[in-house]
């Protein structure tokens, strides 16, 4: 490899060397003034559940490890739309289970934040709910002689 410039007089922090070269080397990408982008979010896939069974959530997020510090990420579950309430075992992790107090389709939020920019996504969770049966007033019955 041949470099145009010596070490000694540019310190890979000069404009003049590209980013390939400074990340080869193991810096940065903030050492160029790169802008900080928002995480990239996945929800996860559409469901469908029977009341009164939990959802599974698998979302995931990806970030550029910009601004750091922090340099990760907090994640945060939310209710958009639904019929009922919704409880989530760990509201924070990308990966939970969330209840349903009714039946009903429910739009659910996953938001990463890496403390500069944040970004989300949703999963709709269809929630069948089993029919309620009313046969009517209670009769009596009575058996005739045979």
């Amino acid at each position: 490899m041949t470099l145009k410039y010596p070490l000694s007089r540019n310190h890979c922090f000069g404009r003049r060397w590209t980013l390939a070269l400074c990340l080869f080397f193991g810096l940065s990408a903030a050492a160029f003034g790169q802008a900080n982008q928002p995480p990239v979010v996945n929800a996860g896939p559409d469901q469908t559940i029977n009341f009164p069974d939990s959802a599974t959530l698998n979302g995931s997020a990806s970030d550029d490890g910009l601004p750091n510090p922090p340099g990760a990420l907090t994640y945060t579950w939310s209710v958009v739309t639904g019929p009922g309430t919704v409880s989530f075992a760990d509201a924070s992790a990308t990966n939970t289970t969330a209840s349903f107090s009714v039946g009903g389709v429910y739009t659910l939020r996953l938001t990463a934040d890496d403390g500069a920019a944040s970004s989300s996504d949703d999963v709709v969770i269809t929630v069948n709910q089993a029919p309620v049966v009313n046969a009517g007033r209670t009769s009596h019955c009575q058996t005739l002689p045979t």
